[in-house]
């Protein structure tokens, strides 16, 4: 199964850049075996104080009945965001479309 884990922080301040980075950089994904997972960082191109980090997962090891759980990464990640704004903490998982 291929599911995104999405956090997305709005920042109080426009200057926070170097702190969501800072913070970004000290998250470590380690995945268990056969799971496979990339974390992307992106800044939004209009709104200097929107970030969002993305986490790619193709494992089925975080789910309970095949619904996908967040990752104990993605919840420290998001709680460490929530001083500097507001956070929102979401999973999607990809549809089959024809």
């Amino acid at each position: 199964m291929d599911w995104i884990e999405i956090i997305h922080l709005r920042a109080g301040n426009i200057n926070e850049y170097e702190n969501v980075l800072n913070i970004f950089n000290q998250i470590t994904i380690i995945p268990e075996k056969d799971n496979h997972v990339k974390m992307k960082f992106f800044k939004d191109a209009t709104i200097p104080s929107d970030f969002t980090i993305v986490i790619e997962w193709k494992c089925n090891s975080l789910s309970i009945d095949s619904t996908p759980l967040k990752s104990v990464q993605g919840i420290r990640f998001a709680e460490s965001l929530k001083k500097l704004g507001l956070v929102n903490h979401a999973i999607f998982v990809e549809e089959k479309v024809k």
